[in-house]
């Protein structure tokens, strides 16, 4: 009686495998899938990962996520240097289950950007006060909020007349210094100029060349940028 017991047991405990892990789904959406240079994209990922176990890179650069309903979503910028041709979006899900990604596509068109020549005095192109101040704005967008402090559409902070528009070429005293990342307004002295949206100020100081300027960050990996420009315009 006791042999035959002892069997069952044997048989049962054979039986027993060890549960797998549950892997989530995950989707990946991109609007929009065709963009100009300078323009944006927003990423919606559905999963319920965990934040620690989901990544997102675009074109190479990892992404910062922030959560909403059904999983995450993201905003990823292009600029005059984002190569026209197709940018890559994916996202990676590592779990104990393994690792799965999803990716989608972006055709980048080229953008139309003309030219501007300014004059300024020349000490303030000094290669180390161009370094300083390049590093000054890296810190003050370094460590973006993950959540948006906004709702809604931003706002032109003051409602000038646009003098020169983004993504033109600009060249300083006859010298080519890269492209315009920003959009000039031309306002009177005095004019308030009122933030885009809600957000953390990270820098308020006066830099070289963009001036007296006021970093804010919006959450999302979203910042914008005001400044009092001291440069003229080339006649």
């Amino acid at each position: 009686m006791s042999r035959h017991l002892w069997g069952i047991v044997l048989l049962t405990l054979a039986a027993v495998t060890l549960p797998r892990p549950v892997e989530s789904a995950v989707a990946l959406e991109v609007t929009p899938r065709a963009v100009i240079q300078g323009q944006a994209i927003r990423i919606r990922i559905r999963t319920d990962a965990p934040p620690a176990a989901v990544r997102l890179v675009v074109g190479g650069r990892a992404v910062p996520l922030y959560r909403r309903a059904g999983g995450y979503q993201a905003f990823a910028g292009t600029s005059p240097l984002t190569k026209p041709g197709i940018l890559t979006v994916q996202v990676v899900v590592s779990e104990p289950g393994g690792r799965r990604t999803a990716s989608a596509q972006v055709v980048v068109r080229a953008g139309a950007f003309g030219v501007r020549r300014l004059r300024v005095p020349p000490a303030l192109l000094d290669p180390a006060l161009v370094e300083r101040e390049r590093r000054r704005l890296a810190a003050a967008t370094a460590r973006p909020l993950l959540n948006p402090l906004w709702s809604g559409p931003f706002r032109r902070p003051v409602e000038g007349l646009v003098t020169s528009g983004y993504g033109i070429r600009s060249i300083y005293n006859g010298v080519p210094r890269g492209y315009h990342l920003g959009v000039d307004f031309r306002a009177s002295a005095g004019t308030p100029v009122r933030a885009a949206h809600r957000g953390w100020v990270t820098l308020a100081e006066e830099l070289p060349l963009s001036g007296k300027t006021v970093v804010l960050d919006h959450g999302a990996g979203i910042f914008t940028t005001s400044g009092l420009m001291l440069a003229h315009t080339e006649s």
